[in-house]
Formats: C-alpha cells, sequence, structure tokens
C-alpha cells in the first residue's frame, strides 16, 4: 500500500512571537549520557495530532547505539512530560545504529527516519517504526534498506544516510547519503540522492532506486535531507562542491516525456564570503517561492561564523536564482555555526540556533523580522540564550518547531544531566 505522508500539527505557529519578549525555556526532559540510557539528539522534533513529541538520540541506549524517543505531554494536573522508548537500536547487526535526522509520519501513523551506520551492512538503513496493535505495547521495527558499501571500482549505491526522508504525493520516500556513489571525491564518494518505492501487487518490500550520484563540481557530501515542491522537484544542499567548492544549493527535477533521468540544477553555489557548507536543508517560504537556509561556516565577518541566506526564484526574464544574505554571524549574542534549518511562523519571521557562541558560549536561539516599509535588512533578535549545563541544555544542532500555540520545541546535544543534551520549549 502506498502511503501518504501526514502533515504534522506543528509546522507553522498560529500566532507570532513578540518581537520584544523574553522568552521563558521550559526543560521537557533531561538526557543521561550513561550506559543503557539515551543522549545526544542532533535532530529536530515531529509533533503528531495529539500533541506528543518523537524525536531520535544519536548516542547511548541500551545497545549504545541511540534510540527513537517519545515525549507525552502532563495530564491529570501534572507538570512532567513522560519520555517512552519507542525503539532502541544495536539489538542485533541488522536495525540500524546512530540516527541523526528527523522522523516523518505516514497517513496511519507510522514514522520513517534513517540511521546513519549499522543494519545489514554497516553503512546505514531507512526504517519504519509501526505502532503497537493487537493489544501490543511495544513499536515494531522494520528496516526498508540497508546501505551497500562501495565496490571499490565506481560505487553501487551511497552510503551513511545522514539526513531525513521525506514522501511524494504517490508515497515515494525521498534522502540523500553524505557519502558513497561517485569516487571524484575520494575512497568515500562524493554522495547520493536515493529514492524507496513501495512494491506493488500486494509484494512485500521497497525498491532501492539511486536517482543522482554527486562528482564534486555539481556538489559533493549532501548531508542533510530533501525537500519537495508541489511538482515534484526536489531541492537540498551539499556541504561542499559546486563551482566556489564551498557547498551549493542544488535541485533535482524529475523524469519528463518518458525518460529515466532526474536533471540536477544548481540554484547557488557558494563561494565563503556569501556562506560555507550548508549543513542543513533549505525551506520554502510559502506565499514568494523563495528558499531559506543556513551555513555552517562562511559569511561577511571575520571569523567565518556562518550565514542565513535566501534564495529568491528568477523574475522576468532572468534564468538565475539570487542569493541574498540576510544575515552573517559574528560571535555576538546570537551565537556561531547554525547547524539547523531555519522555520517561519505565520506571519514571516524566520526561527533558528546556532550550535555555539553567544555571550555564554553555549549557543542560542534567534528570530529574524523580515524588511519592511522600503527597508532591505531583517532585524536580528535574540530569543533565547543556552547557558549552563545543569540547568538547561549546550549546543543546539537542530531547527525549531512550533506548536499550535505558538510555542517553540528543539533539542541540545549536549547539557542537562551529565551531558545528555536535552529537550526543551521556549514561551512567553
Amino acid at each position: 500500500m502506498r502511503r501518504m505522508i501526514r502533515i504534522a500539527v506543528a509546522l507553522l505557529a498560529f500566532v507570532p512571537i513578540s518581537a520584544n519578549a523574553a522568552l521563558q525555556e521550559t526543560i521537557l526532559q533531561r538526557f543521561r549520557s550513561i550506559s543503557h540510557s539515551a543522549s545526544g539528539p542532533l535532530a529536530s522534533l515531529v509533533f503528531d495530532a495529539a500533541g506528543n513529541l518523537y524525536g531520535t538520540t544519536s548516542e547511548d541506549g541500551r545497545f549504545e547505539a541511540g534510540t527513537v524517543f517519545e515525549l507525552s505531554p502532563p495530564v491529570g494536573g501534572a507538570t512532567t512530560w513522560t519520555k517512552s522508548i519507542l525503539h532502541t537500536f544495536g539489538s542485533n547487526s541488522r536495525d540500524g545504529a546512530v540516527p541523526t535526522a528527523n522522523l516523518i509520519f505516514d497517513s496511519v501513523g507510522h514514522l520513517y527516519g534513517t540511521t546513519s551506520s549499522g543494519g545489514a551492512n554497516g553503512y546505514g538503513t531507512v526504517f519504519e517504526l509501526t505502532p503497537p496493535v493487537n493489544g501490543k505495547v511495544t513499536w515494531s521495527e522494520k528496516v526498508l534498506t540497508s546501505f551497500p558499501p562501495i565496490d571499490g571500482v565506481q560505487g553501487v549505491t551511497g552510503i551513511s544516510p545522514r539526513g531525513g526522508v521525506v514522501f511524494d504525493s504517490s508515497g515515494n520516500l525521498f534522502g540523500t547519503t553524505v557519502e558513497g556513489g561517485n569516487l571524484n571525491c575520494g575512497p568515500v564518494g562524493c554522495g547520493t540522492v536515493f529514492e524507496l518505492i513501495p512494491r506493488s501487487h500486494g509484494k512485500a518490500g521497497w525498491h532501492h532506486k539511486i536517482i543522482y550520484t554527486f562528482g564534486g563540481a555539481d556538489g559533493a557530501l549532501p548531508g542533510a535531507g530533501v525537500i519537495l515542491d508541489n511538482l515534484g522537484n526536489l531541492y537540498g544542499t551539499t556541504e561542499t562542491g559546486g563551482a566556489g567548492g564551498s557547498g551549493e544549493v542544488f535541485k533535482l527535477s524529475p523524469p519528463s516525456g518518458g525518460g529515466t533521468t532526474w536533471t540536477e540544477s544548481i540554484l547557488h553555489s557558494f563561494s565563503g564570503p556569501d556562506g560555507n557548507s550548508p549543513d542543513a536543508s533549505v525551506v520554502f517560504e510559502p506565499s514568494s517561492g523563495n528558499l531559506y537556509g543556513t551555513t555552517n561556516f562562511g559569511g561577511a565577518n571575520a571569523g567565518g561564523y556562518g550565514t542565513v541566506f535566501e534564495l529568491s526564484p528568477p523574475q522576468g526574464n532572468q534564468t538565475n536564482w539570487t542569493e541574498q544574505l540576510i544575515y552573517s554571524f559574528s560571535d555576538n549574542d546570537l551565537g556561531k555555526f547554525p547547524l539547523g534549518n531555519v522555520t517561519f511562523d505565520a506571519a514571516g519571521n524566520l526561527y533558528g540556533t546556532t550550535y555555539e557562541g553567544g555571550v555564554i558560549a553555549g549557543g542560542a536561539a534567534f528570530e529574524f523580522v523580515p524588511p519592511d516599509r522600503g527597508k532591505v535588512k531583517w532585524k536580528p533578535i535574540l530569543l533565547h540564550r543556552f547557558p549552563n549545563p545543569h540547568r538547561t541544555g549546550l549546543y543546539p544542532a537542530a531547527g525549531l518547531i512550533f506548536d499550535t500555540s505558538g510555542r517553540l520545541y528543539g533539542t541540545t546535544a549536549g547539557g542537562g544531566i551529565t551531558d545528555g543534551g536535552t529537550v526543551f520549549q521556549l514561551s512567553l
């Protein structure tokens, strides 16, 4: 059966956060970096329709290979969220290890994600988690594909999927591998984009298909996942390669006219001063069709602490996308090294995190208010600093999400108890 993606209830806030309000941090979960616990969340979160949060930890767990967790909101007068471990990786040699990406839902409540290693060949997996049925109390995991190693000549497929997956309207899954494929970039390869197609006519399993292999000049090392537009085009980033050697934003157009080949278009190649090494994928602003994202390094300021950028599609007789630097980080209040994606609220304000820096060097959450009344610059706003490893988290590596009341949620890779990381909420 082909599955359609279920849109989470909290992709956009209904109520924008006031630009002048200080946000209060509430820690929903402190992970413990100890044996048989879970720690090191590196990915963003996702809500289900009931308001439960889901995410992954990249470390520890019973078998020291990471976990998938659920956080349920307080009920009956309680004040704390309840953590449940849905799956612990590493119980055998085939179920995957080290999940570093976000999860997604399908229309019947199954979760999908990737592991960057493990699986049948040790090079990562795409997995599905099915909720309990028929009186059972545990979720069940199924590996949809295990990534094989490079064959030593050209590479039969990609390896190490570090980003998440996304559904198209037909129920096919798309994702990237940061390595493998073409060996122009060295022994680990330049990376690939893959498609998983559910087998039809009652057959079990998924068909694994490589739809694009990077070669260096056209980009290399796609560490983040891809997004889809309503025409079936894929958009993503590579950490290196491209004309400037500092990474790129790319578009893949599906085959047309009975063809079988996807066509790549490079929307922008970074060169350093305009950004370097995008570590997260891009997002669309719905009303304009502009793409927005972050680069981990580079920018106009000394130190090259990263950027937030905008890409506008061609207008009129133009053929190229136009880049605008929204902000170059300089290790001020807003911190440095934005690793995660950005997200919008309903008013068009942009939100994200920096991994390090800021006044107390533990990273920050930020907002950018778009220009109005003829202004050209976005207004940067510090929303929160991550200051204390025992009371709060440190080093937010992922983007933020909203609930329907306008509260922000995210993860930190460190801090909390025994430096195992946290899940936090930011609200007025």
